[in-house]
């Protein structure tokens, strides 16, 4: 699969430096790696997908320990639960269309806001406040445990040996999401200063640039 990655770049016209995973290449746009060791926890909330990795990094080197996630839980669950929460009967495929990415919107705009406003016009019109939002995805939080401690476990680690938590996809942004992880191992361990949805594309950006010799590191990546 590696070897198909770098033939289809190639063939696309690309300078294949090097392959990295996306949860090194998350960590290094978090600043991680560089004079320290430390185990990192990778959680990676997509659109359709929560994968988890647990990595180990040591002055520069970086090793996955583990991997588990649900191919069948994201961003995209929760639209669907607020959906069926406002929704009661079938639509129209054109107004169901419009109700969902208004209901996508609003989702993100609970990200910052305390509430919000659905208008679709005939079909619904409504205030959303977080903590009705909250209360609606709480099954979905729950989900988000078992890749957790199923990837510890495979580790060999507990919460309290990792010490830092790096978050990427849009599905992080949510506060109740990042609340859970705050609360299974603890919000001083969540690193910020990155949008989790860029993390992957920068971290790759910086390998690429070291690799090329743009970017003076302060210590060497070896991935």
């Amino acid at each position: 699969q590696r070897q198909a990655t770098r033939d289809a770049g190639r063939i696309a016209g690309l300078n294949v430096l090097r392959l990295i995973n996306e949860p090194t290449a998350a960590c290094i746009a978090y600043g991680l790696g560089r004079e320290e060791k430390s185990k990192v926890a990778v959680l990676d909330l997509g659109g359709g997908t929560f994968d988890v990795s647990i990595l180990s990094i040591d002055h520069g080197t970086f090793q996955v320990l583990a991997t588990a996630g649900d191919t069948q839980l994201g961003g995209c669950d929760m639209d669907e639960a607020l959906y069926r929460h406002l929704i009661k009967e079938k639509l129209d495929p054109k107004l169901e269309v419009a109700v969902r990415e208004a209901i996508e919107r609003a989702k993100m705009d609970l990200s910052s806001a305390d509430n919000t406003y659905i208008y679709v016009p005939g079909v619904l019109e409504v205030e959303v406040t977080r903590e009705e939002f909250n209360e609606v995805i709480q099954p979905i939080l729950k989900r988000l445990e078992n890749p957790i401690f199923q990837a510890l476990k495979d580790a060999g680690l507990s919460e309290s040996d990792v010490d830092k938590v790096v978050l990427i996809g849009g599905g992080t942004k949510v506060p109740a999401v990042r609340e859970k992880f705050a609360e299974i191992f603890g919000a001083e361990k969540i690193v910020g200063g990155v949008d989790p949805m860029r993390a992957v594309a920068i971290g790759a950006g910086i390998v690429a640039s070291v690799l090329e010799g743009r970017w003076k590191s302060e210590a060497p990546l070896l991935i």
